[in-house]
């Protein structure tokens, strides 16, 4: 023991010892316009250290205890805005960027001043199904891994696919029906090892160091977003610090990591802001560090930046970017007694995926009420795949080949005016110009197949306009049209979406949202090929559709005081236009897109539907007093069509899903805390094709009883992780060391079921065991 106390003895002296104020900087911006709020006090809670925001709302607080501190920002024209218990680091540019509401006062009412409700979203046009969600989450929720794709899970609605990766579904649909963007920009799928048409991957891509607040959406979403079914994620890039140089050094489970930032003008107020990561695992490997992974080391690496160019006569510039590379070889010759394949036994899969996004921004003021936002955009995505076979004697022979991507060219420009206090509109127009480039095929015993080669030009188009009208300070009505159009075959939609709010007082808000939603196939289908008796090929998913939904959400928010919330929501959503095939009537696109790969189906038609329903319960202790809780709760009900007409339930169809969340932070001194976050998941699991044993004996490959899909689920997922750290401040510096023991009692969660051909036997593949994670992080 008397080691053990010697280390706290030594970090309670560094902390005794640490620099006692830190500096808080921050901008205050208008909710509806994004023009800078002069005049906006702004204020330590119980404090008398106050600054006021400039022509260019900015402001600065000076001499601010490092640790946990909440603010105020108050303006006769807006509604008061609480940041409750933000963090205040060493090294870190402690920046808020605070968005207040124009208040609107009528005659004869009486209005009563209270803060905004906490985790609403950013985007003001948003009525229900959404909320922000901090960097600060991603970091301290037990198993989020600073992922913000794994931390959203313990919202309500929002389900994992699997520990491996993180894909989400969202009210029982796939995970591709979901929305990425970035920067304002329709993005592709950001993490690694992720596939052509998908939204996840095992690691994210998208650095949470680099980020700030942003919106996660779950269903009848502004007309802003388009070509998604699902959901939305919304992430923004925060600015670097225009004072100071400042750095960033972190070793976890996303990588090795190395960031800086700092001004490039101070005069402009330009900044740099940059990233790097280096795969862990691949630096363990390489350091002959055995993590028991055999040889299917993940590698990757990964870069972020953003470039806030200032203020000119022409507006405000920046250019951002991620890019990224990554490479896995899952050798299953290599182990005969293989527990794990994901559903690959049998032969040997090399997969590799790369990702670049860079965008230049510019926003113009034109006048006190009205923005003009233009962006350009490169985007490029690719995925290489290698698969061999190779029978009892162990002998690989090819199989498969392929390489799949595409590059877009974007051009989009957003409008937004502010035509009273009460009323706002907006319209925004984005052209892709698209160059999907896809070449793959098989080996057989008659020779070699191709899939596709294709190399062909395509462009798409998204318009939308919405309007937010307050009538009241308890009444909100938006109005909303989105339209897309794909000029490679003519397919189009047009969408129209409806909200409303309506705050009985000031403790109880009534929702109300409708939008019909639609999304546009991934190429990997339309330019599937076929090679007909006569030689010539055929596209036979050229013609396909958008996929469609209608949804309609009502909910309820109770805030039972300033810091404890209660959200009801109740949902259906009918689903049409879903490609189907009559080559498999119990096909449907619904039932993919969570894995390393996408079913590649030919003949498809529009002729498939869905529905989706539940109900969503969230009980919310926002952080005060040194603790929080979230308890989430989802009962519902995941249906589709095939071609055969007999309605099924989705893979995706777990049922239920309940997630508990809490965490707590000791104050061991003012510089010195300790944290820890428990969270316990329990979920229906997904369901499954069953494997028909004795048909695939016969035919030497997995066979499948079609007529039994996804009748049945797998058991009940079960998951509990804990995360404890202690955040400690010496002089400029800011330590972070973490702990999270994931699965923490070792539950085995079986993800999926295949057919081991070499033993002749059907085996269960099961999700990550327990497995501890170590985090450090300096900041300086």
């Amino acid at each position: 023991m008397k080691w053990e106390i010697a280390i706290v003895f030594i970090i309670a002296s560094i902390a005794a010892s640490a620099q006692r104020t830190q500096t808080v900087r921050g901008k205050i911006l208008d909710l509806q316009t994004g023009m800078p709020v002069s005049g906006a006090a702004v204020s330590l809670q119980n404090d008398e250290k106050h600054a006021v925001s400039g022509d260019d709302g900015t402001f600065v607080l000076e001499n601010i205890p490092a640790g946990r501190r909440s603010f105020v920002v108050r303006h006769a024209g807006y509604e008061r805005q609480e940041l409750p218990n933000i963090s205040v680091d060493a090294g870190r540019d402690n920046r808020l960027e605070v968005l207040l509401e124009p208040a609107v006062f009528l005659m004869n009412e009486v209005v009563i001043e209270s803060a905004k409700p906490k985790n609403r979203p950013t985007n003001e046009m948003a009525s229900v199904s959404a909320r922000s969600f901090s960097v600060e989450e991603t970091e301290r929720y037990a198993g989020s891994l600073g992922d913000p794709s794994r931390m959203v899970t313990n919202y309500a609605g929002a389900v994992s696919a699997g520990d491996q990766r993180n894909d989400i579904i969202i009210r029982g649909n796939s995970p591709m029906g979901v929305l990425w963007r970035l920067e304002g920009l329709s993005i592709p799928n950001p993490n690694h090892f992720g596939a052509v048409g998908t939204s996840g991957g095992p690691v994210g891509m998208l650095n949470n160091n680099l980020l700030k607040t942003s919106d996660f959406y779950t269903g009848a979403f502004p007309s802003e977003f388009g070509n998604a079914l699902a959901g939305a994620f919304d992430v923004r890039m925060r600015e670097g610090s225009v004072e100071k140089y400042r750095f960033v050094g972190q070793i976890g489970f996303n990588g090795f990591e190395l960031g800086a930032e700092g001004p490039i003008s101070k005069k402009r107020k330009a900044s740099f802001l940059v990233n790097y990561r280096y795969s862990t695992l691949a630096v363990f490997n390489a350091l002959k560090i055995d993590m028991g992974l055999g040889q299917a080391i993940p590698q990757y690496q990964d870069i972020s930046f953003k470039l806030s160019l200032g203020e000119s006569k022409r507006g405000e510039w920046s250019l951002f970017g991620i890019g990224g590379t990554s490479y896995i070889e899952l050798l299953d010759e290599n182990d005969e007694n293989s527990s794990w394949s994901y559903g690959f036994t049998g032969q040997n899969t090399y997969f590799g995926s790369d990702l670049a996004v860079v965008g230049l921004s510019n926003r113009r003021i034109l006048s006190d009420n009205t923005t003009l936002e233009t962006k350009l955009s490169y985007q490029m995505q690719q995925t290489r795949t290698k698969i061999d076979t190779f029978a009892m004697s162990r002998e690989s022979s090819p199989q498969y080949r392929s390489r799949l991507g595409e590059n877009k060219y974007v051009l989009s420009s957003k409008f937004k005016t502010r035509i009273n206090p009460r009323n706002t509109f907006a319209g925004g127009l984005t052209f892709n110009l698209r160059q999907p480039q896809l070449d793959d095929y098989i080996h057989t015993p008659a020779g070699t197949v191709t899939l596709r080669n294709s190399r062909i030009l395509a462009s798409d188009l998204e318009a939308f306009v919405e309007y937010r009208a307050r009538l009241s300070r308890r009444l909100n009505l938006y109005a909303g049209l989105h339209y897309a159009r794909l000029f490679f075959n003519g397919t189009g939609a047009l969408e129209p979406r409806f909200g409303i709010n309506y705050r009985l007082n000031d403790r109880d808000e009534f929702n109300f949202g409708y939008g019909l939603h639609s999304q546009q196939q991934s190429f990997l289908f339309y330019l599937l090929e076929l090679k007909r008796p006569d030689g010539t090929v055929e596209m036979t998913n050229r013609n396909l559709g958008f996929s469609k939904s209608h949804h309609f959400v009502v909910g309820y928010d109770r805030r039972l005081n300033d810091n404890l919330r209660l959200k009801l929501e109740a949902y259906y959503q009918h689903l049409f236009h879903i490609p189907v095939t009559a080559t498999d009537s119990t096909y449907s696109i619904l039932n993919a897109g969570d894995n390393f790969y996408i079913p590649e189906v030919h003949r498809l038609e529009n002729k498939g539907s869905g529905r989706n329903y539940g109900v969503e319960l969230t009980f919310e202790q926002f952080f005060s007093g040194n603790y929080y809780y979230l308890l989430t709760a989802s009962l519902f009900e995941s249906k589709y069509r095939g071609m055969d007409n007999i309605e099924r339930n989705t893979a995706f169809n777990g049922n239920f899903s309940l997630n508990a969340l809490f965490g707590y932070e000791w104050k061991i001194t003012d510089h010195l805390r300790l944290v820890s976050n428990i969270r316990g998941v329990w979920n229906g699991s997904k369901r499954y094709i069953p494997i028909d044993l004795n048909a695939s004996g016969i035919a030497g490959q997995t066979v499948y009883l079609k007529a039994e899909s996804y009748r049945n689920r797998h058991e009940d997922y079960l998951k509990i992780d804990l995360r404890a750290g202690i955040k400690l401040y010496q002089g400029k510096v800011t330590h972070e060391f973490a702990m999270d023991l994931q699965n923490l009692t070792g539950n085995k969660n079986i993800l999926m079921q295949s057919y081991d051909k070499s033993r002749g036997i059907i085996k269960d593949e099961y999700q990550s065991g327990f497995y501890p994670m170590a985090l450090y992080r300096i900041l300086f």
